[in-house]
Protein backbone atom coordinates (compact mmCIF):
# COMPACT_ATOMS: atom_id res chain seq x y z
CA UNK A 1 0.00 0.00 0.00
CA UNK A 2 2.57 2.45 0.85
CA UNK A 3 4.66 1.90 -2.34
CA UNK A 4 1.19 2.63 -4.61
CA UNK A 5 0.71 5.86 -2.47
CA UNK A 6 4.96 6.37 -3.43
CA UNK A 7 4.31 5.53 -6.42
CA UNK A 8 1.38 8.21 -7.03
CA UNK A 9 3.28 10.98 -5.52
CA UNK A 10 5.89 10.25 -7.95
CA UNK A 11 3.92 10.42 -10.75
CA UNK A 12 2.22 14.40 -9.49
CA UNK A 13 5.43 15.07 -8.97
CA UNK A 14 7.12 14.35 -12.04
CA UNK A 15 4.10 16.58 -13.37
CA UNK A 16 4.88 19.31 -10.80
CA UNK A 17 8.07 19.33 -12.58
CA UNK A 18 7.07 18.82 -15.80
CA UNK A 19 4.86 22.10 -15.76
CA UNK A 20 7.65 23.64 -14.19
CA UNK A 21 10.04 23.65 -16.29
CA UNK A 22 8.69 26.30 -18.33
CA UNK A 23 6.24 28.47 -16.00
CA UNK A 24 9.02 29.14 -13.24
CA UNK A 25 12.32 29.21 -15.31
CA UNK A 26 12.65 32.79 -15.50
CA UNK A 27 11.63 33.70 -12.15
CA UNK A 28 13.85 31.51 -10.67
CA UNK A 29 16.82 32.61 -12.79
CA UNK A 30 15.52 36.08 -11.96
CA UNK A 31 15.25 35.32 -8.03
CA UNK A 32 18.14 32.96 -6.97
CA UNK A 33 20.61 33.64 -10.43
CA UNK A 34 20.29 29.92 -11.11
CA UNK A 35 22.21 29.05 -14.29
CA UNK A 36 21.21 26.46 -16.51
CA UNK A 37 23.62 23.89 -15.22
CA UNK A 38 22.31 24.66 -12.33
CA UNK A 39 18.71 24.56 -13.15
CA UNK A 40 19.30 21.49 -15.54
CA UNK A 41 20.81 19.79 -12.38
CA UNK A 42 17.43 20.74 -9.98
CA UNK A 43 15.40 20.02 -12.68
CA UNK A 44 16.64 16.12 -13.52
CA UNK A 45 17.44 15.29 -9.68
CA UNK A 46 14.06 15.24 -7.81
CA UNK A 47 12.63 12.81 -10.37
CA UNK A 48 15.79 10.59 -9.42
CA UNK A 49 15.72 10.99 -5.57
CA UNK A 50 12.30 10.46 -5.28
CA UNK A 51 12.55 6.84 -7.27
CA UNK A 52 15.17 6.09 -5.53
CA UNK A 53 13.36 6.58 -2.47
CA UNK A 54 10.78 4.33 -3.37
CA UNK A 55 13.03 1.46 -4.62
CA UNK A 56 14.68 1.35 -1.19
CA UNK A 57 11.07 1.40 0.50
CA UNK A 58 10.03 -1.47 -2.06
CA UNK A 59 11.37 -4.71 -0.48
CA UNK A 60 9.08 -7.00 1.02
CA UNK A 61 9.13 -6.95 4.57
CA UNK A 62 9.23 -10.45 5.32
CA UNK A 63 12.44 -11.00 3.58
CA UNK A 64 13.55 -8.07 5.11
CA UNK A 65 12.55 -10.34 8.20
CA UNK A 66 14.56 -13.29 7.14
CA UNK A 67 17.41 -11.35 6.49
CA UNK A 68 17.28 -10.17 10.04
CA UNK A 69 16.61 -13.73 10.77
CA UNK A 70 20.12 -14.90 9.38
CA UNK A 71 21.67 -12.30 11.63
CA UNK A 72 22.16 -9.98 8.47
CA UNK A 73 23.55 -6.29 9.35
CA UNK A 74 22.03 -3.38 8.15
CA UNK A 75 24.87 -2.77 6.21
CA UNK A 76 24.27 -6.46 4.20
CA UNK A 77 20.65 -5.96 4.09
CA UNK A 78 20.95 -2.82 1.91
CA UNK A 79 23.84 -4.64 -0.54
CA UNK A 80 21.94 -7.54 -0.36
CA UNK A 81 18.24 -6.66 -0.55
CA UNK A 82 17.20 -3.13 -0.88
CA UNK A 83 19.76 -1.83 -3.46
CA UNK A 84 19.25 -4.74 -6.02
CA UNK A 85 15.39 -4.03 -5.53
CA UNK A 86 16.21 -0.55 -6.03
CA UNK A 87 17.80 -0.50 -9.08
CA UNK A 88 15.25 -1.07 -11.26
CA UNK A 89 13.35 2.01 -9.77
CA UNK A 90 16.91 4.08 -9.87
CA UNK A 91 17.25 3.29 -13.45
CA UNK A 92 13.53 4.59 -14.29
CA UNK A 93 14.48 7.68 -12.50
CA UNK A 94 17.25 7.78 -14.95
CA UNK A 95 15.02 7.86 -17.73
CA UNK A 96 12.80 10.48 -16.26
CA UNK A 97 15.56 12.82 -15.19
CA UNK A 98 17.47 12.78 -18.58
CA UNK A 99 14.05 14.11 -20.59
CA UNK A 100 13.77 16.88 -17.89
CA UNK A 101 17.41 17.49 -18.46
CA UNK A 102 17.57 17.80 -22.11
CA UNK A 103 14.19 20.04 -21.32
CA UNK A 104 15.47 21.99 -18.57
CA UNK A 105 18.56 22.99 -20.66
CA UNK A 106 16.38 23.94 -23.68
CA UNK A 107 14.30 25.65 -21.56
CA UNK A 108 17.02 27.77 -19.84
CA UNK A 109 18.35 28.42 -23.00
CA UNK A 110 15.04 29.98 -23.84
CA UNK A 111 15.16 31.92 -20.71
CA UNK A 112 18.56 33.88 -21.15
CA UNK A 113 21.54 32.14 -22.75
CA UNK A 114 23.29 33.55 -25.16
CA UNK A 115 24.08 30.46 -27.68
CA UNK A 116 22.54 27.11 -27.74
CA UNK A 117 19.58 24.94 -29.31
CA UNK A 118 16.96 26.72 -27.21
CA UNK A 119 18.78 30.25 -28.51
CA UNK A 120 18.43 29.01 -32.10
CA UNK A 121 14.78 27.82 -32.00
CA UNK A 122 13.63 31.22 -30.43
CA UNK A 123 15.73 33.25 -32.89
CA UNK A 124 14.70 30.90 -35.78
CA UNK A 125 10.76 31.85 -34.45
CA UNK A 126 10.99 35.39 -33.84
CA UNK A 127 12.33 35.11 -38.05
CA UNK A 128 9.55 32.74 -39.00
CA UNK A 129 11.76 30.10 -40.04
CA UNK A 130 9.39 26.87 -39.38
CA UNK A 131 11.78 24.54 -41.39
CA UNK A 132 14.63 25.72 -39.66
CA UNK A 133 12.86 24.72 -35.87
CA UNK A 134 12.00 21.53 -37.04
CA UNK A 135 15.44 21.09 -37.84
CA UNK A 136 16.56 21.55 -34.26
CA UNK A 137 13.43 19.35 -33.52
CA UNK A 138 15.11 16.60 -35.57
CA UNK A 139 18.35 17.12 -33.44
CA UNK A 140 17.10 17.45 -30.24
CA UNK A 141 14.96 14.43 -30.86
CA UNK A 142 18.12 12.84 -32.39
CA UNK A 143 20.26 13.86 -29.14
CA UNK A 144 17.43 12.33 -27.20
CA UNK A 145 17.53 8.89 -28.52
CA UNK A 146 21.23 8.79 -28.13
CA UNK A 147 20.62 9.56 -24.46
CA UNK A 148 17.50 6.76 -24.43
CA UNK A 149 20.19 4.48 -25.69
CA UNK A 150 22.87 5.24 -23.23
CA UNK A 151 20.48 4.92 -20.63
CA UNK A 152 19.49 1.38 -22.21
CA UNK A 153 23.46 -0.27 -22.10
CA UNK A 154 24.16 1.31 -18.66
CA UNK A 155 21.07 -0.79 -17.32
CA UNK A 156 21.82 -3.58 -19.62
CA UNK A 157 25.24 -3.62 -17.55
CA UNK A 158 24.33 -2.86 -14.19
CA UNK A 159 21.23 -5.21 -14.11
CA UNK A 160 22.45 -8.01 -16.18
CA UNK A 161 21.01 -10.36 -13.12
CA UNK A 162 17.60 -9.26 -13.79
CA UNK A 163 14.87 -11.52 -16.13
CA UNK A 164 13.37 -8.81 -17.02
CA UNK A 165 16.19 -6.45 -18.70
CA UNK A 166 17.37 -9.70 -20.44
CA UNK A 167 13.79 -10.40 -21.81
CA UNK A 168 13.20 -7.09 -22.96
CA UNK A 169 16.63 -6.28 -24.23
CA UNK A 170 17.66 -9.75 -26.26
CA UNK A 171 13.81 -10.23 -27.42
CA UNK A 172 11.86 -7.69 -29.68
CA UNK A 173 8.47 -8.20 -30.29
CA UNK A 174 8.48 -10.25 -33.85
CA UNK A 175 10.97 -12.48 -31.74
CA UNK A 176 8.53 -13.08 -28.95
CA UNK A 177 5.32 -14.16 -30.84
CA UNK A 178 7.13 -16.74 -32.79
CA UNK A 179 8.74 -18.68 -29.65
CA UNK A 180 5.59 -17.98 -27.16
CA UNK A 181 3.75 -19.98 -29.90
CA UNK A 182 6.25 -22.84 -29.90
CA UNK A 183 5.87 -23.00 -26.10
CA UNK A 184 2.11 -23.42 -25.91
CA UNK A 185 1.96 -19.91 -24.88
CA UNK A 186 -1.43 -18.38 -26.84
CA UNK A 187 -2.75 -14.95 -27.05
CA UNK A 188 -5.79 -13.82 -24.94
CA UNK A 189 -7.88 -12.83 -27.89
CA UNK A 190 -7.13 -16.36 -29.61
CA UNK A 191 -7.79 -18.13 -26.27
CA UNK A 192 -10.85 -16.14 -26.24
CA UNK A 193 -11.57 -18.13 -29.55
CA UNK A 194 -10.73 -21.43 -28.66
Amino acid sequence: MAIATEAITVRNLSKTYATRDGAVAALERATFGVGEGEFVAVVAFFPLLVNTMVGLKSPDEDRVSLMRSLAATDRQIFWMLRLPNALPFVMAGLDVAMIFALIGAIVAEFVGAQRGLGTLIQSMNFNMDVSGQFSILLILSFVGLLLNRGIMLIRKRIMFWDPSEKRVLETSPEEAAPAAAERGVVAPAKQALR
